[in-house]
């Protein structure tokens, strides 16, 4: 089972995820990544856009232990605009021009007004792919909006730097895919936004749709999102 990172339009100033699945504020799951977090989700938001998150976790012994880490929260508005001006980010993280341009202007494309005023980016799950202090600690080096931080998104995104993605055409446009490396690459590159699926609003008002976020992503994921 995957590791997921999620991108979700809320209507609450929080990056608090364990709140907004439990309680009735309102929210849409707009992305999933599968034991990743994508590159252009970094690149919606800066530093100051970090906030405290406090998560309840249950160890191996059964006792509930208290972990805290800092996950970004922006306005939509102002993370469209961040996005929008990542394209020498994405070419430069890339080390391609074409391919960087390629998945900018997918993500850009696909990245429109949405239901809800805000969005944060919970990665609570990637962090227990290894040790999540020291992951929680890397994912705060990765919002400087420079190369400085391409490091610590490699690291988060688990990209492979000696290998170039595929084109965003045949990434979308041919199922049969047999390079197992650049399919990785890419499905880091792509922003994977699904904006048509629907609201995870209250449980008073949908109770019978609203499902969990490890559920739709297996719902929803993009046929090279396998793993």
């Amino acid at each position: 089972m995957s590791n997921n990172a999620y991108l979700v339009n809320c209507e609450k100033k929080t990056a608090c995820s364990e709140n907004v699945y439990s309680s009735d504020i309102k929210y849409k799951l707009l992305a999933t990544g599968a034991n990743k977090v994508p590159v252009p989700w970094f690149f919606c938001f800066q530093e100051q856009d970090l906030v405290d998150v406090t998560s309840e976790m249950e160890s191996s012994s059964g006792e509930k232990e208290v972990f805290t880490y800092k996950a970004p929260v922006l306005e939509v508005e102002k993370a469209i605009e961040n996005l929008k001006n990542s394209k020498e980010l994405m070419i430069a993280f890339c080390q391609d021009e074409v391919l960087g341009t390629q998945y900018w202007e997918r993500a850009v494309a696909d990245f429109k007004s949405l239901t809800y005023p805000y969005i944060f980016l919970d990665p609570l799950e990637v962090f227990y792919l290894n040790d999540p202090e020291e992951e929680a600690k890397e994912f705060l080096k990765c919002f400087s909006r420079d190369e400085n931080a391409f490091k610590s998104i490699k690291i988060l995104t688990f990209y492979n730097e000696n290998v170039l993605p595929y084109e965003v055409a045949e990434l979308y446009g041919n199922s049969e895919l047999d390079d197992f490396a650049r399919t990785c690459n890419s499905a880091s590159m792509d922003m994977g936004l699904d904006l048509d699926s629907g609201d995870a609003s209250s449980k008073v008002e949908q109770e019978s749709e609203q499902v969990k976020p490890d559920e739709k992503a297996q719902n929803k994921k993009s046929w090279w999102k396998f793993w």
